[in-house]
């Protein structure tokens, strides 16, 4: 079934048609189930990286602090330099596939391709 079919019915007693849209509550469902696989990962870790003993029969953690925060930012740690290389990496990548799809894109464009049709 569509899920952006209209579905007419009457309306009990007065007899005016009504315009219903079907599949309304797939849609919602689909958009719950969407924003549940994009933010449960993410809330779980967030709870997970303030939790400093969490147990097996507890839904939540026993004790909460800032523990490994503080392990990962003291300054004997490598936050930085993780940081500095996950950003040169970054900006690698962006230049590289830059470098790539600019040319790409005024061939599609500008250029006659002999595998397409004459426009």
């Amino acid at each position: 079934m569509d899920l952006l079919a209209l579905r007419v019915t009457r309306a009990p007693g007065d007899g005016r048609v009504t315009r219903v849209l079907a599949g309304t509550t797939g849609k919602a469902a689909l958009l719950a189930l969407f924003a549940f696989m994009i933010i449960g990962p993410l809330a779980n870790l967030v709870l997970w990286s303030f939790a400093e003993r969490w147990y097996f029969p507890f839904k939540l953690p026993v004790a909460w602090g800032l523990r490994y925060w503080e392990v990962v930012f003291r300054p004997t740690g490598v936050a930085m330099q993780s940081l500095v290389t996950s950003i040169s990496i970054a900006l690698l990548t962006v230049v590289v596939a830059l470098a790539l799809s600019i040319p790409a894109g005024y061939a599609l464009a500008r250029l006659r391709l002999p595998w397409l049709p004459t426009r």
